[in-house]
């Protein structure tokens, strides 16, 4: 079929010229600008998964997963059987089932490092106790100016609120229950006036992080990091002997890479399952098959798929990969520059679509752009989302939610220890949003915390905590 340009298909479109042709070649294009784009970003997150898994260490932590064998099978069979870009056909029912098994994994492997960063925040703070005591490095008053000097020195007002909620949380907490719950009733009057569903959705993602074994995906999944993890909880932090902390701080170390581990070998699986998804949704591959771009890929494929078992990336390959990210940027700025097209088509001729049989390729196209925009691992590509007018948080709202959530954090202390109880606050301070409102008032909290923090060994901690932040993001 002979290509028309997007200059050609938006003049017939305006005349509603040759439409059957017109309709069709603009359905084409379309859909392949996401094609390359996924097949591309396909390529990328391939190379890195398998570079990964072949890590000996790595895939030493995936066996952990008593279901890895299947896992590693469904996600590496298509390069194995791969002949050609014909042969990247998938159903996206069984795409969706599976990545809905990798939902529950990463659900369970989030649970298990909120739970673990509540330990860690217990044995960070008791460190300096078995090193030789050291004074102070830094005054109250020079450290609480510096911190609010880092915080504001950005004008980006998400990266201020992310730098003081991270400072919040490592400060030295000293507040009672009844104070911290004010601070939680404060901060939650900024969801006034937002949807009940976002609120709901907070309030949910909140008990998941301070009451991580409470969550379904926590059970059943990684049995021998539950085992660490109750290891660590079983254990009296309370005048803990050398030997006993270094053990805990080992296995505190060690949880913590093989977390780190399998969280991105995960993260790359949902991403591939997610570009095959792509690639299904794009109904006429046979039209694009010569493009150059595609070629280059398809010749990338081969070399993948004749060394699964034993991936290496050469220098052909790494050279080859240096000019695909501007391949990635370029058709995704086509993409949206056809998406304008594709809306006016669908809005001006829903009954030729009809006729052409085209509207299931155009929904498709709308299906791309969203996966394309999307910040979500798992959205619902079978049923679009659509805003929904819904109830709003007035003052009656809030208050039940309010009260939900201070019930649920009163449970997640519960009897515990202090120092368990501050690294649930340290958690929240993090979670909530940001209350205060000038730089006067943060710095006040600071000096007030870092002057109520009486125990040298935790405020020192905090304190090089707080230093290495300043270090690592100035």
């Amino acid at each position: 079929m002979e290509t028309m340009t997007y200059g050609a298909i938006k003049e017939d479109l305006k005349k509603g010229k040759n439409l059957e042709k017109t309709l069709k070649q603009l359905a084409i294009k379309g859909q392949s600008h996401y094609y390359k784009v996924a097949l591309y970003n396909m390529l990328f997150h391939y190379i890195t998964f398998l570079e990964t898994i072949h890590d000996a260490s790595i895939m030493e932590d995936l066996q952990l997963d008593e279901e890895s064998d299947t896992f590693l099978r469904f996600m590496l069979e298509p390069l194995k059987s791969y002949q050609d870009l014909s042969s990247l056909t998938f159903n996206t029912e069984e795409l969706l089932a599976f990545r809905k098994t990798l939902e529950i994994k990463m659900t369970a492997i989030t649970s298990y490092t909120d739970a673990l960063d509540q330990y860690e925040y217990i044995i960070n703070r008791m460190e300096g106790a078995y090193m030789e005591q050291q004074e102070q490095i830094v005054d109250d008053e020079t450290l609480a100016g510096d911190l609010v000097g880092f915080i504001f020195s950005e004008e980006n007002n998400f990266i201020i609120s992310e730098k003081m909620k991270t400072v919040l949380s490592q400060l030295p907490i000293r507040m009672t229950k009844n104070k911290f719950f004010a601070y939680v009733d404060e901060a939650m009057e900024l969801f006034k006036g937002s949807s009940v569903h976002d609120i709901d959705q907070y309030v949910a993602m909140v008990k998941d992080a301070i009451m991580p074994d409470d969550s379904k995906a926590y059970q059943g999944n990684f049995k021998t990091i539950q085992k660490t993890l109750e290891a660590l909880g079983h254990t009296s932090y309370k005048d803990m002997d050398q030997k006993t902390f270094e053990s805990m701080y080992a296995l505190k170390c060690e949880l913590s890479d093989k977390l780190n581990c399998l969280a991105a070998v995960y993260t790359l699986a949902v991403n591939i399952i997610n570009n095959f998804i792509e690639l299904s949704l794009c109904d006429f591959t046979e039209y694009y098959q010569e493009d150059q771009d595609i070629v280059l890929a398809q010749d990338m494929i081969n070399r993948m798929s004749n060394r699964v078992e034993q991936f290496e990336l050469d220098e052909l390959m790494a050279k080859a990969l240096e000019g695909l990210e501007g391949v990635i940027e370029e058709n995704l700025e086509q993409a949206v520059r056809f998406n304008g097209l594709i809306q006016q088509a669908m809005d001006k001729y829903q009954n030729q679509l009809t006729t052409y049989d085209l509207t299931k390729s155009y929904h498709h196209v709308e299906r791309l752009a969203y996966m394309a925009t999307s910040t979500s691992y798992f959205i619902d590509v079978l049923n679009q989302e659509e805003d929904i007018k819904e109830e709003r948080v007035d003052d009656q709202v809030l208050a039940l939610k309010k009260e939900k959530l201070l019930m649920l954090i009163d449970k997640a202390m519960g009897d515990k220890s202090a120092v368990y109880r501050r690294s649930i606050m340290s958690k929240l301070f993090y979670l909530l949003p940001v209350s205060f409102t000038t730089p006067k008032d943060i710095h006040d909290y600071m000096l007030q915390s870092l002057h109520q923090c009486t125990n040298k060994v935790e405020k020192n901690a905090a304190i090089e905590i707080l230093l290495d932040f300043m270090d690592t993001y100035a």
